[in-house]
């Protein structure tokens, strides 16, 4: 198997891969806050040799993966399954995961350790389908630190004991993400599925768009990176279903959106409330598929959660928003406004809304 990223492939370690592993699992300037390095090559060898021998196994315990960039072997990452039952009173008392992460030094800074984390989780629970997974770092690793967060995950000890295999003393920070992984669902024309981190070219499409994110809370693309943050960190919150829409036909990713539980203040809410929101390629504006998404959404919504309002905001000026509202029998409720993400533009706008009998 492979995980296929924008930039990166995740693959199960082999035996021959050992000497390029060795290349930054061998080398303390890149190890002195991890249990590594492996002080000899023989070292290496053995620890890929497990590795590969676990991958056979029918219930691995771990899977060990290499990460490729442009045919070369840069860094590797794990996702470990445990049994909390089987363990000490400070693990949860169920299935569990872990993941970790390590990069060779010449490919630090530019986004791999973020897109490698985020493939490697919606592995854990999209493929493994672990209810959480952990992971940890020393205090002082402020980029693994960093990639945590990137990908969603929440700080929920900063007081543990850390000793690197150097003798190195430290805290330990220990994060973690639940998955809240929504189920594919399917309308007439389209599939409506979780995003991946390997959507990163397909978002750009309309996100790098003018026009389509003219309206919308986050300001135009200049690159296919700017969807790095966003997708990595999806799926981090309960009650927060985020979509790609799939063109049955074609196959084609050709836009985005969902329903999400918002709190008194976010954005024009003024009490709690679930919302929607939309966006598509622009070649496909005009043919129904925003609204036909949305209900499709709406009915998983009303089925799991019990949904008794909803409500959407669109600028005065996105007549084609207030018209997908209008086809989801949503009618006027107030007048609001809203600002981007960037505070770069504010717009006049209405809000409509939908009480369900």
């Amino acid at each position: 198997m492979q995980i296929k990223t924008s930039h990166l492939i995740l693959r199960p370690i082999q035996a021959d891969d050992a000497a390029q592993v060795h290349g930054y699992a061998g080398d303390p300037d890149i190890t002195m806050m991890m249990f590594l390095p492996n002080d000899t090559f023989e070292e290496t060898k053995e620890f890929v040799e497990r590795s590969v021998a676990e991958w056979k196994k029918d219930s691995p315990e771990y899977y060990e993966f290499v990460i490729e960039h442009d045919g070369k072997i840069i860094g590797g990452c794990n996702v470990g399954v445990h049994d909390g039952n089987k363990m000490s009173a400070e693990f949860p008392k169920c299935i569990f995961g872990d993941i970790g992460w390590i990069l060779h030094k010449d490919f630090r800074g530019r986004g791999f350790a973020t897109e490698a984390a985020a493939a490697l989780k919606e592995f854990a629970f999209t493929k493994l389908h672990l209810p959480e997974i952990y992971a940890q770092c020393d205090s002082e690793n402020k980029a693994s630190f960093r990639v945590m967060q990137n990908i969603g995950m929440e700080l929920i000890d900063d007081k543990g004991k850390r000793v690197s295999k150097s003798g190195r003393s430290g805290i330990e920070y220990t994060c973690r993400i639940k998955n809240f992984y929504p189920p594919e669902l399917e309308s007439e024309r389209l599939v409506l599925r979780p995003l991946s981190i390997s959507d990163m070219n397909a978002v750009y499409k309309w996100t790098g768009d003018p026009e389509v994110a003219r309206f919308m809370l986050y300001s135009r693309y200049k690159s296919e990176a700017d969807g790095l943050l966003w997708l990595s960190g999806l799926y981090s919150k309960d009650k927060w279903l985020d979509y790609g829409f799939v063109l049955k036909e074609t196959g084609e990713l050709v836009g985005s959106g969902g329903l999400y539980f918002h709190r008194a203040g976010d954005v024009t809410y003024t009490e709690d409330m679930w919302g929607i929101g939309y966006n598509f390629r622009r070649d496909q504006w005009g043919k129904g598929l925003a609204s036909e998404a949305m209900k499709c959404i709406l009915d998983y919504g009303r089925r799991t959660y019990g949904i008794k309002t909803v409500a959407g905001t669109f600028a005065l000026d996105n007549i084609g928003s207030r018209r997908v509202m209008e086809k989801l029998g949503m009618t006027y409720w107030k007048d609001s406004e809203y600002t981007k993400f960037d505070g770069s533009e504010t717009f006049k706008a209405k809000t409509y809304r939908k009480d369900f009998l």
